[in-house]
């Protein structure tokens, strides 16, 4: 079924694409031609989401970041921003629970969006670090930076954050850097909220 409604999706992004470029920009159909376009890219991109949470050979730290660093290219392509990894070597393969990769991911998604609305970025970047049995994941950026002592620390957006990690025994750790920017950790713990869920008889 994925492959069939993923198939559609992606064709109508297409022509709704190609028939933009081929019409005069312009006009009563052009608005709503560009809003088809933006809302059947958008579904595609659920639609990819939706299946790589419930497809259990991606439960692994491996599997997780692969989509991280995935869905970061696919955000900020077009944007201007430049995306910059550092992945620690040699990190080791280990099982991540689909709730808990799931939700980090909101969490991070949501952390991506907060870059692209309100940093005035130029430059992101994504670390990915593991040990204790924790994995850290952090994204950085070079933006304008929020004074903390004047940020509600139960504010929605940044409250989001912290209760997806807290939810899975781990924190979200938000620091203001001193030469601008922002940086977000997640600390996930891999031994308790991330193991794997008995799977019964197969």
């Amino acid at each position: 079924m994925h492959d069939d409604v993923g198939a559609a999706l992606t064709q109508l992004t297409l022509l709704s694409s190609q028939a933009d470029e081929e019409g005069p920009g312009t006009g009563p159909g052009a608005a709503p031609l560009r809003q088809v376009t933006a809302l059947s890219r958008e579904i595609v991109g659920k639609l990819d989401e939706l299946v790589w949470t419930v497809n259990p050979r991606h439960d692994t730290t491996i599997g997780l970041v692969d989509y991280l660093c995935h869905h970061a290219e696919e955000s900020l392509r077009g944007t201007g921003l430049r995306l910059r990894y550092d992945i620690a070597a040699g990190l080791a393969s280990l099982p991540v629970s689909a709730d808990a990769r799931h939700q980090l991911f909101l969490a991070f998604k949501e952390a991506l969006n907060n870059v692209l609305k309100h940093a005035a970025a130029t430059e992101v970047r994504l670390r990915v670090q593991s040990g204790d049995g924790v994995l850290r994941v952090a994204v950085e950026d070079d933006g304008r930076g929020f004074d903390p002592a004047k940020t509600d620390p139960t504010s929605e957006g940044l409250g989001n954050l912290r209760q997806r990690l807290a939810a899975l025994g781990g924190r979200c750790e938000i620091t203001a850097r001193t030469d601008g920017g922002t940086v977000v950790e997640f600390h996930l713990p891999l031994s308790d909220a991330s193991a794997p869920e008995p799977s019964g008889d197969r």
